[in-house]
């Protein structure tokens, strides 16, 4: 490698193989770039200096980072009681709603990997991606811009190589789960694990322009560093406001939005 740097493979706790460089990992830390705090550090540090602080305006509605925190740790309980697992994959393939910060937020305190997966993508693209990745959730929206997502989901779910649970959002879950029944089964908060900021929180998909999408891992101190380039690069101040126009399937928005 031209930078010097000897590069081996780590077991991520996903059961991922991943590229790995301790001089560069070690480098990195030193210069401050990488904080080693996972997304739920950073959030629960938010709550805990501005408990009341407006983070999200979907239309009319506005959460508080408190609110989103508690109702963060109370989907990731119900995740945790229903058997999933550190390293575990979960979908959602959601417009720029204000639930998907809570699921992204879920994710990380249960350890789990976030997949973020655009809502034009149909059976041919979700289906690879939900196989590829070994995905056990996926939520979706009953409906968004005419589109019936729940149909879409009961003629891929047995096309699929595993079983993958379907909670459905703003909307009648039919045969599926309800999201506010799956956040209300939780019956206390569970303890959450203790995660790795190296470890891989996030994968999303490239378009696949020249061939099959291809899954794009960042870890905790990955997309951390990013948040804090935008910051810098926009000279954003917590004065400001943000409209986050990406959808936050795409990387762009996920990191204005989640991080």
């Amino acid at each position: 490698m031209s930078n010097g740097h000897t590069a081996t493979q780590r077991l991520d706790p996903s059961g991922w193989s991943v590229r790995w460089e301790d001089a560069r990992a070690h480098a990195l830390v030193e210069s401050g770039d990488w904080r080693n705090l996972t997304m739920a550090d950073l959030a629960r540090q938010r709550v805990r200096d501005d408990p009341d602080r407006i983070l999200i305006v979907e239309g009319e509605g506005k959460l508080r980072a408190s609110e989103i925190w508690q109702r963060a740790q109370r989907l990731a309980s119900s995740l945790l009681a229903r058997g999933l697992r550190p390293g575990d994959r979960i979908s959602y393939q959601l417009p720029n709603w204000s639930e998907a910060v809570v699921i992204d937020l879920a994710a990380t305190l249960a350890g789990l990997v976030s997949n973020p997966l655009v809502p034009i993508y149909r059976q041919a693209e979700l289906g690879f991606m939900l196989d590829d990745c070994g995905s056990r959730l996926i939520f979706i929206p009953a409906q968004f811009r005419g589109f019936d997502y729940r149909a879409m989901m009961r003629g891929l779910l047995p096309k699929l190589a595993a079983k993958i649970d379907v909670i459905v959002l703003r909307g009648d879950p039919e045969e599926f789960e309800g999201y506010e029944d799956l956040l209300e089964s939780a019956c206390e908060f569970s303890p959450m694990p203790t995660v790795d900021p190296n470890a891989v929180k996030l994968v999303l998909y490239t378009s696949g322009t020249t061939g099959r999408p291809k899954g794009v891992l960042h870890t905790h101190n990955t997309v951390d560093v990013q948040g804090r380039q935008f910051g810098r690069i926009g000279t954003f101040t917590a004065a400001d406001r943000v409209l986050v126009a990406s959808p936050v399937s795409h990387i762009t928005g996920a990191i204005l939005a989640f991080h």
